[in-house]
């Protein structure tokens, strides 16, 4: 089923992996926005879009939702696993979602919690170094934009 039906009325309707995602990855972004004071709402977000709502191969074999590198040497890694396209990154594994938050936080989490807006945030990842926002420079020129989408899908169905 490419879509799921929405169980609650007015909920919009989308992708059942998109519903699934969040509901499935909720209670440890909960968890994590106590703990750090980043929106679990942006959290999620972002972490959808970059592992395209749990489906691309480092969150499916390695639960890595934000692709981060480093390898079995990041923060709260477990192993690694190499890219498949060239330049071959190694990136790192995780044994939960929870650990995969808890790295990228601990990489990349300097002033997400004082994020306004989702806008705010995804500029934030910017100045982090998340992601450059610039594709000469490897990185997504739609960074903003992308983020804000996955920001606002969840938003918009995480109590359907």
């Amino acid at each position: 089923c490419l879509f799921a039906i929405p169980p609650k009325k007015g909920c919009p309707a989308g992708p059942a992996n998109v519903y699934n995602f969040i509901h499935t990855n909720q209670a440890a972004a909960n968890a994590l926005a106590q703990q750090s004071g980043v929106s679990a709402d942006y959290l999620l977000g972002l972490s959808g879009w970059e592992s395209m709502w749990g489906a691309n191969r480092f969150a499916e074999q390695g639960n890595n939702f934000f692709s981060l590198h480093g390898g079995a040497s990041a923060p709260f890694a477990n192993g690694s696993m190499q890219a498949l396209r060239p330049p071959y990154a190694s990136l790192s594994t995780f044994p939960s979602y929870f650990a995969s938050d808890q790295s990228f936080l601990a990489q990349y989490g300097n002033g997400l919690a004082a994020a306004s807006s989702p806008a705010a945030f995804a500029q934030q990842l910017i100045n982090n170094h998340f992601n450059s926002g610039n594709a000469a420079t490897g990185g997504n020129s739609n960074s903003i934009p992308n983020t804000v989408t996955g920001i606002t899908m969840v938003i918009r169905r995480k109590g359907c």
